[in-house]
């Protein structure tokens, strides 16, 4: 059986059993397919590129954060991660934290028992904490 291998500048073909073309046909596909998993891998992220799109920054406001020129004081910053998060966390930490509600009260409230509240509280806290 005949078996080509290249090189860089020529090719050669040889004359081998069954046995090695076999192995040597795997190897190929081996690698074939190891060349195929890198090129995914390698996307560039110019301008010009159709991948980089997903990469524009099209809020000016983190444009600012990101250049570290941001005008936004804590507050603001805790307002708008506020606004991000759902209604009923939103109520939640509205009622609790600038309305003064206690727990229990806003247990009362949604009919359901102070640890309930303390978990939803404490769910909303740690994503607003990512937001922030």
């Amino acid at each position: 059986m005949k078996y080509t291998y290249a090189f860089s500048d020529e090719e050669n073909t040889i004359e081998i059993n069954k046995k090695w073309a076999g192995i040597l046909n795997e190897f190929d596909k081996t690698e074939q397919s190891n060349d195929r998993s890198e090129l995914r891998r390698k996307i560039s992220l110019d301008a010009d590129n159709a991948y980089s799109s997903w990469l524009e920054v099209t809020d000016p406001s983190i444009e600012k954060i990101i250049n570290g020129e941001s005008d936004l004081t804590n507050e603001e910053r805790l307002h708008i991660a506020i606004n991000k998060l759902k209604s009923k966390q939103k109520a939640l930490i509205k009622a609790i934290y600038f309305d003064g509600v206690s727990v229990s009260e806003y247990a009362a409230k949604e009919g359901v028992k102070p640890s309930a509240i303390s978990h939803r509280l404490q769910t909303a806290k740690r994503k607003l904490k990512k937001l922030f």
